[in-house]
């Protein structure tokens, strides 16, 4: 899904895609991030089988019209991979 947010295509400027990756890197630095890598980590199953069960279950819309707002990204971005 994040693959369609950050593809390189004549809709998504470089600004978008630059604003959402300093987005990610602050979510990645936040206190919470790491709270969540380690429950992930020390779970009793290996973490590819919940990032992929989250995955598969997940419904991204809401997010990533939260993440393109909270971000500031233009309305070029979030729709489907052109």
């Amino acid at each position: 899904m994040a693959g369609k947010v950050c593809a390189l295509n004549d809709n998504r400027a470089a600004d978008d895609r630059r604003k959402l990756l300093a987005f990610a890197r602050d979510l990645l630095n936040s206190d919470y991030a790491g709270h969540r890598l380690s429950l992930v980590q020390f779970a009793p199953a290996p973490h590819f089988n919940h990032l992929n069960a989250v995955y598969n279950a997940f419904d991204f819309s809401g997010p990533l019209e939260f993440v393109k707002k909270a971000a500031g990204l233009s309305d070029g971005v979030g729709g489907e991979a052109d």
